[in-house]
């Protein structure tokens, strides 16, 4: 075995001769989103060219990811001694509302019409988690400092609300048109992994101040989804969709005659949800047993 890995067993050791104790610990965290995933967006533009229209699409690639928000939890943990604990914590995530638009105009001089179109898709998403966790301490005086690495195990719930807005003056046609729809997807669990550091305050007979700042890895690949709300010029339309319109599947791959049956999910790519974010973490700890 290699030297400096026999130090950092026995360092480890020593420590069981010292004060173990279970703990019971109430956390609140700030997550701080990461952009590590893309969506693609698109508008267009109709509008004259000379004696003529030509149409031009803008494409925007926009990073994001859905992990912003608060998480607000609890742990429980056994310090083995002064240099090694174990942590379970329990907690609930509330993530930030995700939002993006585009915005469409198509000009037809020769005639007079003028169409402007607006959508905004809104993600919104929660998630609670179970992480086991392990902390590797180094006391200083009343204090520590310590290094922490754990595993989410994470089960999320997400919905995208989307609203569509359809302005035009073509005559036969509605001159205002609005659509809203909630898509809800299926709960699915998540597994990730965490690795941070932290600072750990003596304020009075066992009870700490705890400090964290973490890397938190977590993605979510939903298996189907559903409309919750179907809505065209306020009014309730979601009783009249076929299966096929109003649920969906989420697959590997897939036959494009596999979604001509209007009694079956449509069927689409799987997709990666990222909610990776940076966690600023304060903790209130208290020892409820010693030994």
């Amino acid at each position: 075995m290699k030297p400096h890995v026999i130090l950092l067993f026995a360092v480890l050791i020593s420590g069981h001769m010292f004060s173990q104790s279970v703990y019971l610990q109430a956390i609140f965290a700030k997550n701080i989103p990461i952009n590590n995933d893309y969506i693609f967006l698109l508008s267009e533009q109709v509008k004259p060219v000379d004696d003529s229209i030509a149409i031009f699409e803008y494409h925007e690639s926009e990073p994001y990811s859905l992990g912003g928000g608060r998480t607000f939890g609890a742990s429980v943990g056994y310090n083995i001694n002064k240099n090694l604990t174990f942590d379970l914590a329990v907690s609930f995530s509330k993530s930030s509302t995700r939002e993006f638009e585009t915005k469409s105009d198509y000009t037809f001089p020769v005639a007079g019409y003028n169409i402007k179109l607006y959508q905004n898709y809104g993600f919104n998403a929660k998630y609670y988690s179970i992480t086991p966790s392990v902390r590797l301490s180094l006391p200083i005086g009343f204090s520590n400092v310590y290094a922490a690495f754990g595993v989410h195990f994470s089960n999320i719930e997400m919905e995208l609300n989307y609203d569509m807005a359809l302005y035009n003056n073509i005559p036969g046609y509605y001159p205002n048109e609005h659509m809203k729809t909630t898509e809800v997807f299926d709960s699915e669990t998540a597994l990730g992994f965490k690795s941070g550091a932290g600072f750990e305050l003596y304020l009075a007979d066992n009870v700490y101040l705890n400090f964290e700042i973490s890397y938190n890895y977590l993605k979510y690949v939903p298996l189907s989804s559903h409309y919750s709300k179907y809505e065209y010029m306020e009014t309730d339309q979601l009783e009249e969709l076929t299966i096929n319109e109003k649920e969906f599947e989420y697959v590997d791959s897939y036959d494009d005659l596999e979604n001509d049956d209007p009694d079956l999910p449509q069927k689409s790519l799987k997709h990666n949800y990222p909610f990776d974010h940076v966690a600023i973490q304060i903790g209130l700890k208290y020892s409820i047993v010693e030994f």
